[in-house]
């Protein structure tokens, strides 16, 4: 698990060794593991998980790279002899993405979600310019997200911004069927991890969002 912490424990030799875990995830994909105690002259392992979203994770040691495999959903192997002060370092980048479902999903067909690492997110309607309707919203495939730190309930987190398209917001008062009108607005919103909404007042808030290619 990465996260700040401490390891103390024994290897099945017997022999000592103490481990400290510097890191800011998941809003952050840089983790440091600093060697506090280690046997002398005796190799041991020490075994990095590589998440399955993670297609691009780097590992260095005293800041030189590592020849073991980096595969995603795997553990990567890092094998030697360690003394105090050594230090592992993992960089995870962390872009947003979006994320589709299987078509056989109908519920969610032509539309996305975003993920960034680990997390999933959801766009509450406060978080719209303007305060347009959120089923208004639709996210471009070449959409940009910039992180960006914020506080909710005391607690910090990062959130994404990003310009969305909106669809034609006319009421649907009396009417049943209508033609498609054009995106051709731009709208700025705000995506939070999905865990921290409805903290902030009465919302509405969505996952899945439309699709506009």
């Amino acid at each position: 698990m990465y996260g700040g912490s401490e390891l103390e424990t024994k290897l099945t030799t017997g022999d000592k060794v103490k481990l400290t875990q510097v890191s800011d995830y998941p809003w952050d994909g840089n983790v440091q593991l600093t060697v506090d105690v280690a046997p002398k002259k005796k190799a041991f392992s020490v075994f990095m998980r590589i998440p399955e979203w993670c297609e691009k994770a780097t590992l260095t040691v005293n800041g030189e790279p590592i020849t073991a495999t980096i595969t995603p959903n795997t553990y990567a192997e890092i094998n030697r002899v360690w003394k105090k002060g050594d230090k592992i370092e993992m960089i995870m980048p962390m872009e947003a993405v979006l994320m589709e479902s299987h078509p056989l999903v109908e519920e969610s067909r032509n539309q996305v979600a975003v993920k960034r690492g680990p997390l999933v997110y959801c766009l509450e309607s406060m978080d719209i310019e303007g305060g347009k309707r959120i089923d208004d919203v639709l996210i471009p495939t070449d959409i940009k997200f910039t992180p960006k730190k914020i506080t909710i309930e005391g607690s910090p987190i990062v959130a994404l911004e990003g310009t969305a398209r909106l669809a034609d917001n006319a009421s649907w008062s009396g009417v049943l069927y209508r033609q498609v009108g054009k995106a051709d607005k731009a709208v700025n919103i705000r995506l939070i991890p999905y865990y921290a909404w409805g903290n902030r007042g009465k919302a509405e808030m969505t996952v899945w969002m439309p699709l506009v290619r």
